[in-house]
């Protein structure tokens, strides 16, 4: 699971704390990754401020390549499998904003050598300013380019050329990315 907090400051850390312990007590009921995503948005959406929510990608992923992946309002992930680069499809309303919101689960089947790649949105919207972001696009064609490297190399490549597109520029926003490869 990742996921990007809408409000700042203290706020922000205790939702990602609530977040976090409720997810954390619905992985160990063993629940269907459908139910323990309702019910924890259900309950994060009845204790937390209206003006809050958060987005994310959370999923289970199973030894024979399977994986489950909901998304919330967050960037769709972009996936390669054995010759191709795809995007899963579009995300869902954000995490606890709607106490009554049901979700969809989406399945992807990762064949050996495939890739899923996962970032906040602090990653992309990277720049100067709104019209100079690092942008989507820009990832998704790093992602073209190495999806079939070994996932730390592309998550440093993806990295460096973030850094090289701010050139010493603070990034406004924090950032998180991650690779999940099917050896």
């Amino acid at each position: 699971m990742i996921e990007d907090i809408s409000c700042k400051g203290v706020a922000a850390s205790i939702l990602m704390s609530q977040l976090h312990a409720m997810f954390r007590t619905l992985v160990a009921l063993d629940l269907p990754l459908k139910q323990m995503v309702d019910r924890a948005s259900r309950t994060c959406c009845e204790s937390t401020a209206t003006s809050h929510y958060a987005t994310l990608v959370c999923g289970r992923a199973e030894r024979d390549g399977g994986v489950e992946l909901y998304t919330a309002g967050h960037l769709r992930p972009p996936v390669s499998d054995a010759k191709t680069v795809f995007e899963l499809t579009a995300p869902g309303p954000p995490f606890g904003m709607f106490c009554d919101q049901r979700f969809d689960v989406v399945r992807v089947s990762l064949e050996r050598g495939g890739t899923l790649l996962l970032s906040t949105d602090g990653f992309t919207e990277s720049g100067i300013s709104s019209a100079q972001e690092f942008g989507r696009p820009r990832l998704a064609e790093l992602f073209r380019h190495d999806a079939f490297a070994p996932p730390r190399q592309l998550i440093e490549r993806c990295l460096a050329e973030l850094s090289g597109f701010l050139a010493g520029e603070p990034r406004r926003d924090d950032l998180m990315i991650m690779a999940l490869r099917r050896d």
